[in-house]
Order: structure tokens, then C-alpha cells, then sequence
């Protein structure tokens, strides 16, 4: 197989599953993907080979063009609202509006979001310090108890050495 039986099984095969910009693109693109290829010394058997099947590299812009879709699609529902509110405005100021109308409410971090978010670092702030506390008001007593402990150890140790002698 050469080049053009290359690009015109693909052609064939992306034919009514994508629009016509996409397979003149993609056509294209593979097209001087092929060229370029073949000016850094490979020959073109060996670009199409590595290239592999025609076919499936066509249903994988087939299957990315249709997440793709799938995208824009959600996008067109998510703005799909009464555009009459947007009277006096231009179309530059409404699609503005609604992209700021759509990012507030996806994102969590609106008004109501900061409040909670500052609302919960206090209560942890609360809880660790109060477990500070507690720890401090324990610590010293027991750290006194373990250094005395230790000392009493070892005057001990001194006083059974001392009665060897």
C-alpha cells in the first residue's frame, strides 16, 4: 500500500462518521505527518507500517470527535436559558454573562463555599488548640514525673554502687 491507498482508506473510512473539515484535516495532517517522515530519511513503507491500519486510526479520531461532541453538546444544554434578560446587551456581554452564570454555580468555592470552608479551619483551629492545651497541662506534670523518676533511678544506682564499695 502507498501513501494516497493510505489517505484514501482512511478518507473511506472517517466518510459520514465526522464532518468534511475533520477529514480534510486529519487527511492533511497525516498527509505531511507521511512527508515529513520520508524527508528525515525513512522510506514509505516504513512510515505506514508504523503508522498501522488506516481503518483504526480513523476510528480513533471517529471516537475522539465523538467525545468531543459529547462535550460541546453538554456545553450548548449548560447555556440553553432565556436569553431575554440580556436585552441592551451586546452578544459579547451575553455570552460573558452566561459563562460567568455557569462557572458560579459549578464551582463550590462561590460566597457560600469561602463561609463554610472559613467556618470548618476555625473549628479545626478550635479542636487542635484545645488538644494543645490539654496536652501542655498534662505534659509538664508528667515530664516532671519521668526526669524525677529518672533521677530518683539513678541516685539509686549510685547509692547500691557506693554500698559495694
Amino acid at each position: 500500500m502507498n501513501k494516497e491507498e493510505f489517505l484514501q482508506k482512511m478518507k473511506y473510512a472517517l466518510d459520514g462518521q465526522v464532518s468534511d473539515l475533520i477529514i480534510s484535516e486529519n487527511i492533511e495532517y497525516y498527509r505531511n505527518y507521511i512527508n515529513s517522515e520520508m524527508s528525515n530519511g525513512q522510506s514509505e513503507n516504513e512510515v505506514l507500517e508504523m503508522l498501522g491500519d488506516p481503518r483504526l486510526l480513523a476510528k480513533t479520531i471517529i471516537e475522539l470527535q465523538g467525545i468531543d461532541n459529547t462535550k460541546n453538546n453538554e456545553e450548548q444544554e449548560n447555556n440553553n436559558y432565556d436569553d431575554s434578560t440580556y436585552d441592551g446587551y451586546n452578544q459579547e456581554d451575553n455570552n460573558f454573562g452566561k459563562n460567568a452564570y455557569n462557572s458560579k454555580h459549578r464551582s463550590f468555592l462561590g460566597f457560600k463555599g469561602c463561609l463554610i470552608s472559613i467556618l470548618i479551619l476555625i473549628i479545626i483551629f478550635i479542636i487542635f488548640r484545645f488538644i494543645l492545651s490539654i496536652v501542655i497541662y498534662f505534659a509538664i506534670p508528667i515530664l516532671v514525673i519521668v526526669v524525677l523518676g529518672g533521677l530518683f533511678r539513678r541516685l539509686r544506682w549510685l547509692k547500691d554502687k557506693m554500698d559495694r564499695i
